[in-house]
């Protein structure tokens, strides 16, 4: 019960990062390990978090546009995964619709209780009441937040030991098999993804610089990592060179032609 709890209070606050902080806490690679470590196996919940992670590398939410939940998915996965002696490729299968469930969630939290609370905060605001003003603009998303993922989250990962132990044990071998390797193909969903981001033509050569010093040099990800973090820098520093040129120039040029508006006029 107390995995259960801790891993409902994770959730919960890996959703509200996401809406809130931003400050990455809630993405699969972090919560996977975190998750591992509540549920007694680390290196599980970190193999679950990067699986996940590679899913869901290139989603980003954009105005009304929400992607399928990967905070939500990546504790019930890892759960599952540590429930079912490490069968990290059931659980990353299972990752996928676990993430348009909170898909759902999120969609029904914006478009129902959000959408009262703000009602009930304007309410409280025609009557000057700031306890209740606090309440429906902070207290109200936590609770909701906590109702629509910190509950299911604790109910998936109670229920999950004995369940999912009993759902592995009856499916065949030559089955789990095939779902480990069906889960490991959904990374390369996230790095299809990742790939049409890469839609220009100036872009494509550090693509290629790469995979070749990754395929054919030898040099690990920390490797391709920093040097591509180096690369980004040395592009950095050289456009905001030529940038704060056009700017000045930009600006000297407007200068002049707002003298000679006030001079005609």
């Amino acid at each position: 019960m107390i995995q259960a709890l801790l891993c409902a209070v994770l959730v919960w606050i890996a959703e509200n990062d996401s809406g809130q902080l931003l400050s990455f806490i809630s993405r699969p690679i972090v919560l996977g390990p975190i998750a591992g470590l509540i549920c007694g196996d680390v290196q599980t919940g970190l193999m679950v978090g990067v699986a996940v992670e590679t899913m869901f590398l290139a989603t980003v939410h954009v105005g009304t546009s929400f992607p399928p939940d990967a905070s939500f998915s990546t504790v019930i996965a890892t759960a599952f995964a540590v429930a079912a002696g490490s069968e990290v490729g059931v659980a990353v299968a299972a990752a996928l619709p676990l993430s348009v469930i909170g898909q759902l969630a999120f969609y029904l939290n914006m478009s129902v209780f959000n959408q009262w609370g703000a009602v009930m905060y304007e309410k409280a605001c025609a009557k000057d009441n700031e306890k209740m003003m606090t309440f429906w603009h902070v207290g109200w998303s936590l609770l909701i937040s906590f109702a629509l993922y910190g509950i299911p989250t604790f109910l998936a990962v109670y229920v999950s030991g004995d369940i999912v132990q009993l759902i592995i044990d009856k499916i065949p071998a030559q089955l789990i098999s095939g779902i480990n390797a069906g889960a490991g193909m959904l990374a390369a969903v996230g790095l299809a993804m990742l790939l049409k981001a890469v839609n220009g033509k100036g872009l494509w050569p550090y693509l290629l610089i790469g995979y070749f010093i990754a395929a054919y040099v030898g040099v690990n990800m920390i490797g391709v990592a920093i040097f591509a973090a180096a690369v980004v820098a040395v592009m950095f520093y050289g456009q905001k060179a030529n940038y704060m040129k056009d700017t000045k120039e930009a600006a000297v040029q407007e200068k002049l032609e707002e003298q000679e508006f006030i001079k005609v006029d």
